[in-house]
């Protein structure tokens, strides 16, 4: 519209400290800057407006005064004389939502947290009066549900990760496919910032502990069934496989043993176990699942002999990753521990698990076993809906490890192209916070420590109690559970 645009600000800001902090950021230069150190007067007293009118010459009545604050920036510009206008800060627009108010209400925040959710807040209601279903956890977009709540939980898990590492005296971190995709990616940034960030200051930051010593890190491919062939050389291992690899009633026996042991002991034991539940080796395990636990406990002594020898590939592909390293730590979203136990055999050491969550059996074999397990969150949510979880972090597209060549000792692929709009939309709102977050915070991001619980805070209420808004904005979203069922599920509308 052509018109002269003027800023005023109650900060005691220099113009140069006024311009980095603010002036330079907005979207057209102010023809003029009214300040209070300036001018020794306030908005909050409200005769700064009254120099802004003197320096267009202009009567007061004619400019028009837009504020974030009511009070200050609309009651008092009108009682001088000009006209008001309120545009909430994306803060108050948050604040007002009642379902992100209740979410936040009495959580208790540090600095760092502050921070993180003032961005994302920024980025969410840069138009404070955008429309957001107001049960809604996320609004109701997948693309939300990854900038708002998935990638802050991801942030704060790769943070904890090197700082757990540090503290541990880690040497190397083997980041698991393909949960530990993102945070792989992640630490690499946070230790790239932070020794940025040091060289910057001309010496170390406050909580940048994890910088100096920083461990290899290496994208390592594993998955359950990748982990097959080392839980195959031992009865009791065959036999508890509920134990090491969990067990789904949803399955059926022909699918139990085909992932676990191969089609070969699929055909030649399945039919006698099903014979013992429920029939059929194609047919769901259902409520037939101890006696088909028994009946795979009488043949594991002849697994492991169909098996013998199998885990070869699989041991010389997790030795070469690890190393020379001394204490190594494998990174995984968590459950059973399984990654770890079988990495641990395969070297005949033992190697330390990082976790988002665990299972409460994972903790107690590790005490037992003198294996050294740590979790970023304790919260029950994240253990419950397991699946939703993996999907939700895991970015589509990665190649899915199912074993190891025994010829060439590389990885074996399955085929992973299955379209989901849903899930790429969660991670085109991960990759622009992630972006944001480096952007925003660049050189400063190895101060921004937090407690697990507050960056994992709005994935946890989205995934404890969602709206139907929320919940309709993941119909459709594929997961894959080849161990644990049949058919791939999906979420429903």
């Amino acid at each position: 519209y052509d018109k002269p645009c003027a800023g005023t600000t109650d900060t005691y800001f220099d113009e140069d400290q006024l311009n980095a902090v603010a002036l330079s950021k907005l979207p057209a230069s102010a023809h003029h800057v009214t300040t209070s150190l300036q001018n020794q007067k306030t908005k909050a007293a409200g005769d700064l407006f009254a120099v802004t009118a003197t320096v267009f010459d202009l009567p007061k009545n004619a400019i028009l005064h837009v504020g974030d604050r009511k009070d200050h920036d609309v009651d008092n510009a009108e009682r001088a004389g000009l006209k008001g206008a309120w545009l909430p800060s994306a803060t108050d627009a948050a604040q007002f939502h009642p379902r992100l108010a209740a979410t936040w209400k009495d959580v208790r925040e540090e600095r760092a947290s502050a921070l993180l959710r003032g961005m994302i807040q920024s980025a969410v209601f840069d138009n404070p009066y955008r429309n957001f279903a107001d049960d809604s956890t996320c609004g109701g977009s997948p693309e939300l549900l990854g900038y708002a709540a998935v990638a802050p939980a991801l942030i704060g898990w790769a943070s904890w990760i090197l700082q757990t590492a540090a503290r541990h005296d880690n040497d190397a971190l083997l980041f698991l496919s393909r949960d530990g995709y993102l945070p792989l990616e992640i630490c690499r940034r946070l230790a790239e910032d932070a020794r940025a960030g040091e060289t910057q200051a001309g010496g170390a930051q406050v909580g940048d502990a994890h910088v100096a010593g920083v461990p290899d890190m290496s994208y390592v491919m594993s998955a359950r069934r990748a982990m097959f062939d080392l839980f195959s050389q031992e009865r009791g291992h065959v036999g508890y496989t509920e134990f090491v690899h969990g067990l789904s009633p949803r399955t059926s026996v022909r699918t139990l043993l085909t992932t676990r042991f191969g089609a070969t002991a699929a055909e030649e034991f399945g039919p006698t176990i099903a014979a013992a539940g429920p029939g059929s080796a194609d047919a769901k395990i259902g409520k037939s699942v101890d006696s088909v636990k028994n009946a795979l406990s009488q043949f594991s002594g002849s697994i492991v002999q169909e098996r013998a020898g199998k885990d070869q590939a699989a041991k010389d592909y997790f030795r070469q990753a690890v190393g020379d390293a001394t204490h190594p730590a494998i990174v995984d979203v968590g459950y059973s521990g399984s990654a770890q136990r079988g990495i641990s055999l395969a070297l005949g050491k033992n190697i330390a698990g990082f976790y988002f969550t665990t299972m409460e059996h994972n903790t107690e074999h590790a005490a037992i076993n003198d294996l050294e397990v740590a979790e970023f969150t304790t919260d029950p949510v994240f253990f419950r809906s397991g699946g939703m979880l993996e999907y939700l972090i895991t970015p589509p597209g990665l190649e899915s490890c199912t074993g190891f060549d025994p010829e060439s000792e590389n990885p074996v692929f399955e085929e992973t192209d299955r379209p989901d709009p849903i899930r790429d939309a969660v991670h085109l709102g991960v990759r622009q916070c992630i972006e944001d977050f480096f952007r925003i915070f660049d050189g400063h991001t190895a101060q921004l420590v937090m407690r697990p619980r507050l960056s994992s805070h709005m994935l946890a209420a989205f995934m404890s109690d969602p709206s139907r808004a929320d919940a309709q904005s993941l119909a459709g979203g594929k997961h894959e559970d080849t161990v644990g069922g049949d058919a791939d599920d999906e979420f429903a509308d």
